[in-house]
């Protein structure tokens, strides 16, 4: 995943850190490489641009995604992100 990461994409938190009150599906951007490209600081922001948390994130907890769905499903949360550049986009369901 490393070499694909680029500044401001988005992804997606794969496990809860209750510690910083984020869950799994909580949607970010990246905003910094961290560790040779290793880790990421990624922000997490409202609908109204507003910052509420910023940390550095392991590559193993982050989905990377260039365009992005999300829908419930019963009790399920799900994701659909597109990878890889426009025109070799792949969708990749994740239930949450």
């Amino acid at each position: 995943m490393k070499e694909n990461v680029k500044l401001y994409d988005v992804v997606v938190l794969t496990v809860d850190l209750p510690e910083y009150k984020l869950k799994k599906s909580y949607v970010g951007t990246i905003v910094e490489s961290l560790a040779n490209g290793s880790a990421f600081e990624v922000e997490f922001s409202d609908s109204e641009g507003n910052s509420y948390a910023s940390l550095g994130l392991r590559e193993d907890q982050l989905i990377i995604g260039w365009l992005m769905f999300k829908w419930n499903y019963g009790e399920k949360l799900i994701v659909a992100l597109y990878y890889g550049d426009a025109g070799r986009a792949l969708n990749r369901p994740h239930a949450f």
